[in-house]
């Protein structure tokens, strides 16, 4: 790639520009290398401006940037753009010859149930043999190759080149978990999507945010990307489409940007008529049965995995599949075989007489409905352990200490990646929200001895659920990635008891 081809793509001059050959692109100044061209990004905390030298030290042959420092500027060229992430977005696309538009790309938003609903829609699509990948949470996948995930939507870069990986295996569909921070950071600016999915809105983020609104509005921009130009490989054939949970508060904001993008609109609801609505739900020994109305008829619906929000998150994906035009009475032959998602209610089984769940439940609406879903399935008591992330919204704390202490016979509050905080400070906070509602509960910061704890008092028919970190098997501690996994814990203290 050349320079001049580059300023020309991003609407520059390229009079001035030396015609010199580009080797990468990079944000991070530490990976420079000769003949690479740094991209300086403003994130939350850095500022990329201030490591331009840094990179040229380290052989950037050029630099983007939303302002030239002169002191690199006199002998390195800087091409000066409004908004750099804007254009690293633009640019991963072009370097990688825009892989997106020989994707059929999903995208899903939204509080609660993200890594669900795409890994759902991910194993439909593998029913019907299509060459799919997935991009979440707790992983990426490129067909059936399982590789692991930083963030649940990555860079722009990384991104990009995942992407590519997909077109270079022959697959035809992705699914991606579409975050806020990357929303609002542009990481997915430059893709194509076919087709949007809303699982809900609730307080979350809001350490990044600020306020609900700008979360919301952050949601929002998945969806206006629909009105986009289409006409790519992937998506010529097929009408953009958008599906939105009509139960949520914020259902009709969703709507109206579908509408505004002259998408097609898939609606699903427990609750009102839509397009696909769920009727008769309960639960199972084996997860939930329940009926769904589709096009005036019904259609007995069995899932195996617990939870009112799963039925949600299963009819989100129904939604997609039904969307690209396959029959709903063959997508739920396959619903009934639908895989577990780690840490997603997921059940520990060692021979114990009691159950344990291992959720990542970390939001007020996360806990509010495992809760409640736990209390359905549990004949004695129901015991949680639970804390909240630390450098993360205060204000949601004392809510979920409040739910905890409402909806559990006895609660344990522990750590939940304190990183920078004190535990204890943030274990206050929580307190604050459940002292007025229940004095059935104790303090334990150190998670292990918590799950022990909890474990130990449980008795049969009793119901231990442990929320917060779910499938991941990291506890962060004051810059420190400390091995630590819920489910295998709660596995060694249930060993050891027998």
């Amino acid at each position: 790639m050349r320079l001049r081809d580059i300023a020309v793509y991003l609407g520059i001059s390229p009079d001035s520009v030396p015609d010199i050959n580009v080797k990468n692109l990079h944000y991070d100044s530490r990976t420079v290398q000769p003949e690479d061209v740094f991209i300086a990004l403003v994130g939350t905390n850095t500022d990329g401006h201030n490591y331009i030298e840094h990179a040229v030290a380290n052989g950037a042959v050029a630099v983007i940037a939303e302002y030239a420092p002169p002191s690199v500027a006199a002998h390195t060229p800087v091409l000066v753009v409004k908004d750099t992430r804007e254009v690293i977005s633009l640019l991963a696309e072009l370097v990688h010859d825009f892989p997106d538009r020989k994707l059929n790309i999903v995208g899903v938003t939204g509080t609660n149930g993200k890594t669900t609903t795409t890994n759902l829609i991910r194993y439909f699509w593998q029913r019907r043999q299509l060459k799919a990948g997935l991009i979440g949470t707790i992983c990426n996948y490129c067909n059936e190759r399982r590789l692991p995930a930083v963030n649940t939507t990555p860079e722009p870069l990384h991104l990009a080149e995942l992407l590519s990986q997909l077109v270079e295996e022959e697959c035809t569909h992705l699914v991606m978990e579409v975050s806020s921070h990357a929303l609002k950071q542009k990481r997915v600016d430059a893709l194509r999507f076919q087709g949007a999915v809303f699982t809900n809105l609730t307080q979350d983020h809001l350490d990044y945010h600020r306020t609900f609104e700008d979360y919301l509005e952050a949601k929002l921009q998945l969806f206006r990307m629909l009105g986009r130009d289409q006409a790519s490989e992937a998506t010529a054939a097929q009408a953009r489409f958008a599906v939105v949970n009509i139960d949520d508060p914020r259902a009709t904001h969703f709507c109206q940007a579908a509408e505004e993008a002259k998408a097609q609109l898939w609606t699903y609801s427990l609750e009102q008529p839509a397009t696909l609505q769920a009727q008769n739900y309960h639960l199972t020994r084996r997860g939930a049965e329940f009926e769904l109305l589709y096009q005036g008829q019904s259609y007995a619906a069995s899932l195996p995995l617990s939870g009112k929000f799963n039925v949600y998150n299963a009819m989100a994906a129904l939604c997609v599949l039904l969307a690209e035009g396959f029959a709903l009475s063959e997508l739920l032959l396959d619903l009934q075989e639908a895989p577990q998602v780690p840490g997603r209610f997921e059940k520990i089984e060692e021979g114990q007489p009691f159950s344990v769940i291992v959720d990542y439940a970390h939001t007020p609406d996360g806990l509010e409905n495992v809760l409640h879903t736990a209390r359905e399935l549990v004949s004695g008591r129901l015991i949680t352990v639970f804390g909240c992330g630390g450098d993360r919204d205060h204000g949601k704390r004392p809510q979920m200490g409040e739910l905890a202490g409402r909806l559990s016979d006895y609660a344990i509050i522990t750590s939940d990646n304190p990183r920078t905080e004190d535990p204890l400070a943030i274990i206050a906070d929580v307190e604050a929200g459940i002292k007025p509602v229940s004095q059935n509960y104790m303090v334990e910061p150190d998670r292990r001895a918590a799950i022990g704890m909890a474990l130990a008092m449980a008795g049969p028919d009793d119901l231990v659920l442990i929320a917060g970190k779910g499938h991941e098997d990291y506890q962060l501690v004051n810059g420190r990635v400390l091995d630590f996994d819920d489910r295998k814990v709660a596995r060694e203290f249930l060993t050891d008891a027998k």
